[in-house]
Parts: C-alpha cells; structure tokens; sequence
C-alpha cells in the first residue's frame, strides 16, 4: 500500500504497526486525508511547489459558481499533477447534491490495489469559506 511516510510515522506513533497492505479502506482513506489537503491548500503557500494545491475558492460558492466547468477543470488538473495514486481522475458538478449554501461533486477515479484498478469515487464539498471536505468511499 502506497500511504505516505508522515501518514505512516503518525500512524505508528498512535496505533503501533501500519494497516495491512489489502486494508483497501485504510489505503481509501490515507487518499482522501491527502485530497483534503491538497484541495484546500491555497495556490503559491507552498515555497518547495509554488503550483501545489487550488486557486482561492472563497467567493465562489457565494456567488453560485459563475464558471463551474472552470472549477472541474482545476480541481481535475490538480489532483492528476499532485496524487499520482489517482488515475483517470473526473470531477463533476453535482447540482442535485447542493444545498443553498455549498456545492457538492462528484470526483471519480481508479487506483491500483493488489495488481487489480479499483475505481473509488469521493463526494467533494465546496464550502461557503472556500474549504473543501472530501468523503471516500469504493
């Protein structure tokens, strides 16, 4: 399993030995930990990658989403670039999911877990302040 070393220093350090290389919910949820992260860290906050994470989302659940498809694109891009366990990323706009205050996607993948592609599908969450949550599931 492909969990990344601070995941896996933490992770000893609070529970002792590492989930098992076939614990597919652990691997999912190491995934959607780092998606959160990436997804809501502001573009040009990182000096080592000044490209790393999203342009500032504050305004745009507020003002409904002028340019949607802009935001599929971006958050697509930047998961592609950035989380290579991920592959054949898609985000769509869930406008079924939205409440009045935030706005709901869809982001669908595939990841390689014990030699087999398993596609994974994580319901995305833009918040009024600009943040992201990220829920995964198989």
């Amino acid at each position: 399993m492909k969990v990344r070393l601070l995941e896996r220093i933490m992770l000893a350090q609070k529970q002792g030995p590492q989930p098992k290389e076939s614990d597919l919910s652990a691997y999912v949820a190491s995934i959607g930990s780092y998606l959160a992260r990436l997804l809501n860290t502001k573009q040009g906050n990182s000096q080592a990658n000044p490209d790393l994470g999203m342009p500032d989302l504050t305004n745009f659940a507020q003002y409904g989403g002028a340019d949607v498809e802009a935001l599929e694109n971006s958050m697509s891009s930047t998961i592609s670039r950035f989380e290579p366990r991920l592959k054949d990323v898609e985000v769509r706009y869930m406008p079924e999911l939205n409440s009045s205050f935030n706005m709901a996607f869809s982001l669908t993948a595939k990841i390689q877990h014990e030699g087999t592609l398993i596609p994974v599908i994580f319901e995305t969450i833009l918040l009024p302040d600009g943040r992201i949550e990220i829920q995964g599931y198989a």
